[in-house]
């Protein structure tokens, strides 16, 4: 038993520490103006939502239109993925027991990344 515990601690020792949480690319002014508009058009469609006619259905389709718009800024596409780039380099290097915990990142990164670019 001592034995595994010695392993085990000698593993949590030679663990690498996690990548750095990624600070979140500010939101430019032009952008927080679009998500106010777009607030305010929804807020103007909920107000007419008792007694739906055609001008709250076109409050509705306005709002829905401008929320395709949203676009992601290149900043956090080149953000993530000089982080992919990195974790995978440092999978492929991996060669100990915690070769999993390296791939996991990838994976955690890959995800958002590609959440980032379907935000479009």
């Amino acid at each position: 038993m001592w034995d595994e515990v010695e392993e085990l601690s000698q593993a949590a020792s030679d663990k690498k520490p996690a990548p750095a949480e990624m600070d979140p690319v500010p939101i430019s002014e032009k952008d927080m103006n679009f998500i106010k508009e777009t607030q305010a058009a929804l807020a103007a469609a909920k107000k007419g939502a008792e007694s739906v006619d055609v001008d709250t259905l076109r409050s509705l389709e306005s709002a829905a239109a401008s929320a395709k718009k949203v676009t992601v800024s290149n900043a956090r596409l080149d953000s993530l993925t000089k982080a992919l780039d990195q974790a995978l380099e440092a999978a492929k290097a991996c060669t100990g027991d915690d070769c999993a915990i390296e791939w996991e990142t990838v994976e955690e990164i890959s995800q958002a990344k590609s959440r980032a670019q379907n935000a479009d």
